[in-house]
């Protein structure tokens, strides 16, 4: 612990020193901020999950593109996007305005954001590939410019081990129910004889909520003013900070992991229930059922952090995830009880996994403020954005290359024995070693509740036992 001291005090100096003597109480958070905060993440689960689960979709099986050519343009939109994302964060971390760091780039994103999503979901008919390229790359353009921000802003609103996890939890539930309303684009496009042009309607709805959540965020929060003082000469963030910012490299590692374990069912779920189910009017109910027992769930998850602290109940969900999915080798059209059964237990998994890792991302950033006497929420969240979209650029790109390569066809109206195999093994099997993988990665986690205060009062603040 002294060598952590005696670093901090060897890097440079310019940035103000953590507050004294800040009351816990001050820590504590109006239900109206968590409110305010956490409604962008309904229009960002809203417009993130029907991406992911129709995008693939539409351009495949409804516009005509190959799937092994929009597996590689999603790849390349998301890798392009990605590299905003660490310059994101630090001008964001490096912006002073009379409305903060984080609120300007919230308030300037939502208009573009919700403009391109509508874009998306009207193609030409020709060239349709180079036009989801360049609209697809806009749109994650414009949600960095919200996202980087809206995450460090989460951060600072409180310093507490569990007030971060109340948070973060009211913010997961608004982005579950979104998750439910985007599942429901097709549901909307069903309802016309064209189901482009009813995708075309769910994008404008859509499109106007995202505008609609992020501008009551950036009317509804206010900053942490100690953190909003202009700091003139903080120097640019060092790569080697972050390295050994070992709390930080473990979650880092565990959500690229569990990132790719749910990104690849979740962009094939339609295709699974259309070939290998031949129920595909079930998929959109499945989806809900997932969603709905993720909402459910993350009142129990909070609980159990506060019990047992955030690193086994993080674990705990993994587990439960991976028990959940692997019975759904065994599914077949007369089984389809087998399809909601496995859905509603990685929803319940789903709302563990998706609300504790952002309160550990921000326990890791305070322990970096100890060691460094920087705030930097946008530096880190802009490394886990970069680290998310690579890895989910990736995911995309070998989804659709292997589809390809056994022989899957949108347009087809039965597949392959070999598209079949790869389905599965996409679906089931390749998720299950990942959500193994991430509670391994997770195992040696070092920052706990006792750990966390300790650092908070070895910076002057009053914390609660």
């Amino acid at each position: 612990m002294s060598d952590d001291r005696n670093q901090a005090a060897l890097e440079d100096s310019a940035a103000p020193a953590a507050p004294e003597n800040v009351s816990p109480g001050t820590w504590r958070l109006q239900t109206g901020t968590k409110l305010c905060y956490g409604v962008s993440a309904f229009g960002s689960g809203l417009a993130g999950f029907s991406m992911s689960l129709y995008l693939f979709y539409f351009y495949t099986d409804l516009v005509g593109v190959s799937p092994g050519t929009v597996g590689i343009i999603m790849q390349v939109a998301i890798l392009i996007d990605a590299l905003t994302d660490i310059p994101m964060g630090w001008w964001s971390d490096r912006t002073h305005s009379r409305w903060g760091r984080r609120r300007p780039f919230i308030l300037f994103a939502a208009v573009p954001c919700g403009m391109v999503f509508f874009l998306l979901f009207t193609p030409p008919d020709q060239h349709a590939g180079l036009y989801l390229l360049g609209v697809l790359t806009l749109f994650y353009l414009a949600s960095t410019v919200f996202a980087v921000p809206y995450n460090g802003l989460g951060t600072e609103l409180t310093l507490d081990h569990h007030e971060r996890t109340s948070l973060m939890a009211c913010r997961q539930v608004f982005f579950i129910i979104g998750l439910v309303c985007g599942a429901g684009a097709k549901l909307v496009s069903d309802l016309f004889a064209d189901e482009r042009t009813g995708f075309a309607i769910a994008g404008i709805a859509y499109g106007v909520v995202i505008m609609g959540t992020m501008m009551v965020t950036f009317a509804g929060t206010s900053e942490r003013p100690e953190f909003s003082q202009p700091r003139s000469n903080v120097p640019r963030p060092k790569f080697g900070d972050m390295v050994r910012n070992r709390p930080f490299l473990t979650i880092l590692i565990t959500l690229v992991i569990y990132n790719v374990s749910i990104t690849v069912p979740g962009a094939l779920g339609v295709q699974v229930a259309k070939h290998w189910l031949h129920a595909e009017h079930l998929f959109p109910f499945g989806m809900v059922t997932f969603l709905l027992c993720g909402v459910a769930a993350v009142p129990f998850w909070v609980w159990l952090s506060r019990r047992l602290d955030k690193r086994p109940a993080l674990i705990l969900s993994f587990l439960l995830a991976a028990g959940a999915v692997a019975p759904a080798v065994l599914l077949t059209p007369e089984r389809v009880w087998l399809f909601f059964l496995c859905f509603s237990g990685l929803g319940l998994a789903f709302g563990g996994f998706m609300t504790l890792p952002l309160s550990i991302i921000g326990d890791t950033i305070d322990y970096d403020e100890y060691r460094t006497g920087r705030r930097r929420e946008g530096f880190y969240w802009g490394t886990t954005e970069f680290c998310r979209k690579v890895t989910q650029g990736a995911a995309f790109g070998v989804i659709g290359l292997t589809l390809e390569y056994l022989g899957y066809e949108g347009r087809a109206a039965e597949q392959s024995a070999s598209a079949l195999l790869g389905l599965k093994i996409l679906f089931v099997g390749l998720p299950v070693v990942l959500f193994l993988l991430a509670a391994l990665a997770f195992w040696s986690y070092p920052l706990t509740k006792e750990r966390h205060n300790q650092i908070h009062h070895e910076m002057g603040r009053a914390v609660d036992p």
